[in-house]
């Protein structure tokens, strides 16, 4: 069974201003800190599973600012993707397939007792 796997990087945190740390000073306004994912995994019969994950941008050098109008899905999920590493993404995908495992076939289940 092949799964797919989409990474919705679009929900920013966001400074409505904010200076950076270096030796001179930047101010921007809509500075990105922070990106609050949705990672899906979907299998051959449209069936889905997803979790939601938050991951801090860095924001103490502001000399690569790109202005919140010019980001786009794929430029924030590269940034995801260069903080926390392949063994997280990875280990995230797999918690997803997981999740998705057991909602297809679950081995726990919740009973109610007659009395």
């Amino acid at each position: 069974m092949a799964i797919t796997y989409n990474w919705d990087c679009k929900t920013l945190h966001v400074h409505t201003s904010h200076t950076d740390f270096s030796a001179s000073p930047i101010t921007k306004s809509n500075v990105a800190y922070g990106v609050t994912w949705t990672l899906t995994a979907t299998n051959d019969d449209d069936i889905t599973e997803s979790i939601t994950r938050n991951t801090t941008l860095p924001v103490n050098d502001l000399s690569s600012f790109q202005e919140k109008d010019d980001l786009t899905n794929d430029i924030v999920k590269a940034w995801v993707f260069g903080i926390i590493g392949p063994d997280a993404k990875t280990a995230y995908e797999a918690e997803v397939t997981n999740l998705l495992s057991e909602k297809i076939t679950p081995t726990k289940i919740l009973i109610t007792l007659d009395s």
